[in-house]
């Protein structure tokens, strides 16, 4: 079956299930916060949850691909999202989304649909979001590569603004080996450095040997890969954006209440959003991103 929905362990809610058969490539969505917890390609996970990581737990989720919106950090004073402020990294990652089915299924892809309005939005959210959305959320899997994009449409009467994300954790054998290209010559702020200054990367390479936490704003370079440390086309990820404006790279080089000890050797995020400025949206309007992660 190339989609099966399954009640997950626990409290976790169910789960949907995507298996292209040809390959034999597989992918995970829970419904709670739309958010992707594997996906396997040429028989190996690409996607890192650590090990004491649980859907729908207290506290954040450091794994998978959670769903970052409204708001992906506190909002400038100059640039408010809403009229009070919401948690870190917003509501769609807290809020339990609605299956609406396949949508293709034949020998090259099968693609689902998740979506989420603000019916469905947890009660303490609504306050501070007073406005009407649709958020949906589609899921591409082919063989060798895995396609997720959103299309945020604003269905009330007035405009408002939202920053969104897809926080993307990578499972990697070995973050000293590790190499990001892609990047060089992009301006970035470095949240890990208290000036307020921008950067700019003069390397053709990021590499992880300490806390990194770098917002690259308006990034024209579309493709990107996450190389394992055994060459571009040998071992890693190639990520290629289509919408967003901007890619962040993230590693806390620690560990974190919801990892085993030093799992953070094991994942780098590399995050395409548009966070740097709020994207603005008037009543009827919508707006569509995604990324392509091609296994390599």
């Amino acid at each position: 079956m190339p989609v099966q929905i399954k009640q997950a362990e626990g409290n976790k809610g169910e789960r949907v299930l995507f298996t292209h058969a040809a390959s034999g490539d597989t992918c995970e969505v829970y419904l709670f916060g739309g958010t992707l917890t594997s996906w396997v390609a040429k028989k190996e996970e690409r996607i890192f949850m650590g090990g004491k990581c649980v859907v729908g737990g207290p506290g954040s989720l450091h794994g998978g691909i959670p769903l970052v919106f409204p708001q992906f950090a506190t909002p400038k004073p100059d640039e408010p999202i809403s009229g009070k402020i919401l948690p870190q990294h917003g509501f769609a990652r807290n809020s339990t989304f609605k299956w609406l089915g396949v949508v293709v299924d034949n020998n090259d892809e099968v693609t689902g649909r998740f979506s989420l309005n603000e019916s469905q939005i947890p009660e303490k959210f609504r306050d501070p979001w007073p406005f009407k959305f649709q958020f949906v959320y589609t899921v591409t899997l082919k063989a060798g590569s895995l396609v997720t994009s959103i299309a945020v449409t604003n269905t009330d009467t007035q405009s408002w603004k939202f920053t969104t994300l897809l926080h993307t954790y990578f499972l990697v054998p070995d973050i000293a080996k590790l190499a990001i290209h892609g990047l060089q010559g992009c301006s970035y702020a470095d949240k890990t450095d208290s000036s307020a200054d921008l950067k700019k990367r003069d390397t053709e390479t990021i590499t992880i040997t300490k806390e990194n936490d770098a917002v690259h704003a308006d990034v024209t370079n579309n493709t990107f890969v996450v190389d394992f440390g055994k060459g571009k086309e040998n071992g890693g990820v190639k990520i290629t954006k289509e919408g967003f404006k901007d890619v962040v790279v993230w590693n806390p080089y620690k560990t974190l209440s919801d990892w085993n000890d030093d799992e953070y050797k094991k994942m780098v995020c590399v995050e395409v959003g548009n966070v740097a400025r709020p994207v603005s949206l008037a009543a009827g309007e919508t707006w569509q991103a995604g990324q392509i992660l091609t296994a390599l």
